[in-house]
């Protein structure tokens, strides 16, 4: 149980921040990469997190759409691959 509650505080902490963010740069999309995000339940339970707030408190008016990357866990070796190339011009 002490388990659960960790994740869910972790999860409430997260959430925070991405409203920080959509509050503050108001992007279209955030996209969370790195293996954990592979794992559906991280993203959804970041989404219910996202919720309660917006649910909870009246300032918060607006949830950010939350995706997991595309590349996952290999996001990290793309762009170095992607600035390997512009650094080398081939790009």
């Amino acid at each position: 149980m002490l388990f659960v509650k960790k994740i869910e505080r972790m999860n409430r902490n997260l959430a925070q921040g991405l409203l920080n963010i959509q509050y503050l740069i108001d992007p279209d999309v955030i996209s969370l990469g790195g293996s954990i995000s592979q794992n559906p339940d991280f993203i959804q339970g970041i989404k219910k997190a996202v919720d309660n707030f917006v649910d909870t408190y009246e300032e918060y008016t607006v949830a950010p759409v939350i995706q997991a990357c595309t590349y996952h866990a290999d996001a990290n070796l793309y762009g170095a691959l992607v600035n390997w190339l512009q650094e080398e011009k081939q790009w």
